[in-house]
Parts: C-alpha cells; structure tokens; sequence
C-alpha cells in the first residue's frame, strides 16, 4: 500500500515538474519524502518518528489526490495547494530529512564498500531482475532502492 502510494506521488511530481516548474528543489524533497516512506515500508529505516511518518504519508497521500482544496485540473491554481503543503511539509521536517539524507549516504557508502560478487549475491536474494547486466553502482543504486 505505502509503495503504490509513493509511486503515484513519484509519477505526479515528475509530471508536474515539468509542466508547472515547481520551486527549485521541491522535486528533490519530495523524492526524498517518498525514498523516507519506501525505507520506513521495508523497515530499513525507523529513525522517524511515527507522528511524522503519518504527516508524510497524509500530505503524499494529499498531493496524488484528484480531490484537492483547489482541484488540479485548475492550470497553475490546481497545483498551488499541493506545493504548498509539501513545501510545509518539508520544512517541517527538516531535522528529519536531515537525519534520513545521512542515513541515506552512509547506506550507499557501505554497499559501495562491498564485492561486486556480494552486492550481486544481494541483489539475487532480493529477486533483482538483470543483475548480471549491472555495474557495480547499478546494483549499489538498485539495492538502495529497494532497501
């Protein structure tokens, strides 16, 4: 549930940013919020408090709604409310953004620490399709994905 939740908040955001332009860097956060619910679904990652797991997920939840204060199918207006409640959102939760972004970073350096041959061995256990096309950081960028 949470993993199609952030899936359709990827596919919104990566269509709105390109047609509306939303604020520098909004795209990113959002990203990273989504990344923050995919790490918490899989129990990767539960250094967020559950008060604010729960905004995450209501104002991603808000964000791929059709059914908005201002509805999206209004041009520029439609988009208003979303952007601002993520912007909120984010700014909100900054310490934690903070905290999950080195989370994040020491993930990625530990996996770039490891063989080709275990990163690959991992990559199966998870049930990683195409492994043996990867390079290393395909497979390093793939399993933190999937963390």
């Amino acid at each position: 549930m949470l993993l199609r939740v952030a899936q359709k908040a990827l596919d919104k955001a990566d269509k709105d940013s390109s047609v509306t332009g939303m604020a520098s860097g909004l795209f990113e956060s959002v990203q990273q919020l989504v990344r923050m619910i995919k790490a918490y679904a899989s129990g990767s990652y539960r250094g967020v408090s559950r008060k604010n797991i729960i905004l995450v997920v209501a104002s991603i939840l808000y964000f791929i709604s059709p059914l908005d204060i201002v509805p999206d199918a209004i041009p520029v207006l439609g988009l208003l409310d979303d952007i601002t409640l993520m912007t909120w959102v984010i700014s909100t939760l900054g310490d934690e953004l903070a905290k999950f972004n080195d989370h994040e970073r020491t993930t990625s350096r530990d996996l770039l620490a490891m063989t080709y041959q275990d990163l690959y061995e991992r990559a199966k256990q998870k049930g990683i399709p195409g492994r043996s096309g990867m390079s290393k950081q395909e497979l390093v960028d793939t399993l933190q994905a999937t963390a």
